[in-house]
């Protein structure tokens, strides 16, 4: 059935903002926006998949998915980080577009975090400029389509909360490395405690091993995730939670 195009809908319709409570601390609802891993998981309405995203949460950083409706249609949401205030705040400018690359509407998205009563409280305000005509019925649907994506996004959340030993039923090998260092204890557990620090070394060796994602959430409860590709085409990935942490002691 052919879709009516209504024509008549401004070129900027009114913004939409919707708000959340959602039962996880504000760190994690924070990480779940910070890799492909965890976004091609909920960032999309009911029904719909993300088969491919790309993320790098960083002013300036690309956010790039592809949502696949329940039908097959296949849409790009291209565009970047233009704010990243952790734990607070992102915004993101993006540009929607169909398979060909034709782009439909633009959505400037702003995400602020904040604690509450029961978790964290998500507001969320997406305005528009409609590029195509064509589409803007697309942008009508909107508010129902965040209602259904933050309800994905509390799913994940739950898995993410969820204690890793759950589906873990063998254990494939146990090892112990002894190493020292001719450094300070304090830069030795830094250089294992902060992300932006453990990324310069924390991965395959430069040339033989590409990053594909990467998040640190480092509190105790809190998981860090490392996928990448090797010259050989074998994807690894490291998946952790923090149980434990002291100036003296990590346990994962």
């Amino acid at each position: 059935m052919a879709k009516t195009v209504e024509r008549s809908l401004p070129l900027e319709p009114p913004p939409v903002r919707i708000s959340r409570t959602l039962h996880a601390p504000r760190e994690l609802v924070f990480t779940a926006w910070s890799s492909a891993y965890h976004v091609k998981r909920w960032f999309a309405p009911d029904g719909f998949t993300v088969p491919q995203a790309k993320v790098e949460m960083r002013a300036g950083g690309p956010f790039e998915i592809l949502m696949r409706a329940p039908d097959g249609v296949e849409h790009w949401a291209r565009g970047k980080f233009v704010a990243v205030s952790k734990f607070d705040r992102l915004a993101l400018d993006l540009t929607v577009e169909d398979v060909k690359g034709h782009a439909l509407f633009r959505a400037y998205t702003e995400a602020n975090f904040s604690d509450t009563l029961g978790g964290t409280r998500l507001d969320v305000t997406q305005t528009y400029t409609v590029l195509d005509p064509d589409a803007a019925w697309m942008v009508t649907g909107a508010p129902q389509g965040w209602a259904e994506t933050l309800d994905n996004l509390s799913a994940e959340l739950r898995r993410m909360q969820e204690p890793s030993d759950a589906g873990r039923s063998v254990v494939h090998t146990s090892f112990t490395l002894e190493r020292t260092y001719d450094a300070p204890v304090e830069r030795v557990y830094l250089a294992l405690s902060d992300e932006a620090a453990k990324a310069k070394w924390f991965g395959g060796a430069e040339g033989q091993w590409r990053l594909m994602e990467r998040s640190m959430d480092f509190r105790v409860g809190g998981r860090e995730h490392l996928r990448g590709r090797w010259e050989s085409g074998v994807v690894s990935t490291f998946d952790a939670i923090y149980r434990a942490q002291r100036a003296d002691r990590l346990r994962l």
